[in-house]
């Protein structure tokens, strides 16, 4: 079989005008770091288009509000609780058939996939390009971002599972880029029931991506993009460049942004993007430069 020759009910969907927004949730509390608010910022700006409308859903900025106290294990729970339900009435309120979710860290994504999968039902899958599998929960980890997916399938944080209205199952869930695992990792997987291949070596080829879109007849695909899935010789915007920093609690990525391109370009060929997820982007010489400029206090007039 030649996975890019498409039927007719794949293509039907896009046949018709779709409503497109970006979202925009610069939130920095699942990943408790201030920078992420500061690379959602920059990112949305980037990823600028006049004829798609932009959303943002309010996050307190990390200047206005440094307090992310843990609760039940899991640093800024209560705001994190209060930001899903604002991002659930916000796309309702839009409505779109399409979402452009720019983060923030990787949590941003269970509010947008929640509405997709609740729009699109057994048709949508999900294809999780990060260099983690982003499954934990508060026994193991206390930051929300690193239990997302997990929340999606119904396990995660017991708390912000509940915020999920239509969990997926294992099977909907294709991991690219996914490194070597934290010791906690396998067993959490395994109880789930996710399907995996770590990619440190090998790989999934396009092909292999396309066969599993079409053997699972998902004529819709949202896609999570984590930046940290990308090797920091390649890109260096993101969690595992940061500088003067060696030791790191978990695997940086061996993707290539060209990779990452054919990937999306091999999706499009079979399936329908409805939702994309871009997440993690650290601007980590930009933030240090504002940080910088903002200790001089130039343009306050009261200071000189």
């Amino acid at each position: 079989m030649i996975y890019y020759n498409i039927n007719k009910k794949m293509i039907a969907g896009r046949l018709k005008m779709s409503k497109v927004i970006k979202l925009k949730i610069p939130d920095w509390r699942a990943g408790n770091r201030p920078e992420y608010y500061a690379g959602a910022e920059i990112i949305a700006t980037l990823l600028n288009d006049s004829q798609i409308k932009t959303v943002e859903v309010p996050v307190i900025s990390p200047d206005n509000s440094d307090d992310n106290s843990e609760v039940n294990g899991v640093n800024g729970k209560n705001e994190l609780v209060e930001e899903i339900r604002q991002v659930r009435a916000t796309l309702r309120e839009e409505a779109p058939d399409k979402v452009i979710t720019v983060g923030g860290n990787c949590f941003v994504s269970q509010g947008p996939f929640d509405y997709l999968h609740e729009k699109y039902g057994d048709d949508l899958g999900i294809i999780w390009i990060d260099a983690h599998p982003d499954i934990s929960k508060p026994e193991f980890y206390n930051n929300e971002h690193a239990m997302v997916l997990g929340n999606l399938l119904g396990h995660g944080d017991p708390i912000l599972a509940k915020e999920v209205h239509a969990k997926f199952s294992p099977k909907s869930v294709l991991f690219l880029g996914l490194q070597p695992l934290t010791d906690d990792e396998p067993a959490e997987l395994d109880k789930i029931g996710l399907t995996y291949q770590i990619q440190d070596e090998n790989p999934i080829t396009t092909a292999a991506v396309q066969k599993w879109i079409v053997d699972n007849n998902f004529s819709k695909i949202a896609i999570h993009f984590d930046l940290d899935s990308l090797s920091p010789d390649d890109f260096r915007l993101q969690y595992f460049a940061e500088p003067h920093q060696t030791a790191f609690p978990s695997s940086h990525g061996k993707l290539t942004l060209t990779q990452v391109t054919d990937y999306f370009s091999s999706i499009q060929k079979v399936s329908d993007i409805v939702g994309i997820t871009i997440a993690e982007f650290l601007p980590w010489d930009i933030i240090k430069l504002k940080q910088t400029i903002n200790t001089l206090n130039l343009f306050n007039n009261d200071k000189q």
